[in-house]
């Protein structure tokens, strides 16, 4: 986006996406869960982002166009991580955990956080284990590993770590993360857009 962006005025913009780097689930895996994953985003480039709500999905949007359901409900806990190594817990409801339906979306109550323009910061999704190994768990792909891409995307499996620990690089593709971040842009006008493509459409090397 063009470097003046932040000059088109005072103001805000309420309740658009808020940050890039967002992914449907593109799969389902048999698994018992019990994953922390840390993904990295990066906030709006036209002003500071704030009254964060993430929303996560518990279906997948898989090769032939169609929406599955995983046939299960899942619970998970959050956190927003900005700076590198501070967190910031997330809520449903006023609890550390939600619970996604089968088939159903997910949003968090909104994050008491304020991150600058463009700037990098994570969310940490945690996946609680269920007792059936079976369970199935809908999961999002990147066009490669971390380590390929240069990013920070990673995951610790077996253990909640949306609060603190260190979680590095992911050698494998698979991740659980948002499917929409949705704040205030402080900007006048701000714009944000959803494209859907392969490889290319993402970028792919390209972060």
């Amino acid at each position: 986006m063009h470097k003046n962006i932040s000059a088109l005025g005072a103001g805000v913009t309420r309740g658009i996406l808020a940050a890039q780097r967002l992914i449907l689930p593109q799969t389902l895996v048999a698994q018992a869960s019990g994953q922390t994953s840390r993904a990295m985003h990066y906030a709006h480039p036209a002003g500071a982002i704030s009254n964060l709500k993430m929303i996560w999905a518990n279906w997948c949007y898989d090769s032939s166009g169609a929406e599955l359901a995983t046939g299960n409900s899942i619970t998970i806990k959050a956190s927003v991580e900005y700076p590198a190594g501070v967190f910031r817990q997330v809520l449903f409801g006023g609890s550390a955990s939600g619970t996604l339906a089968n088939g159903g979306l997910i949003a968090s109550d909104p994050a008491s956080i304020t991150i600058p323009a463009g700037a990098q910061f994570w969310v940490r999704t945690y996946m609680l284990p269920n007792a059936d190994p079976n369970t199935n768990v809908p999961i999002c792909t990147l066009p490669a590993t971390a380590t390929v891409l240069a990013t920070t995307d990673g995951n610790a499996n077996g253990t909640d770590s949306t609060m603190s620990g260190v979680i590095g690089q992911s050698s494998t593709v698979n991740c659980i993360r948002p499917t929409a971040i949705i704040g205030d842009v402080a900007a006048k006008g701000a714009k944000a857009f959803v494209l859907a493509g392969d490889s290319i459409c993402f970028g792919e090397g390209d972060v």
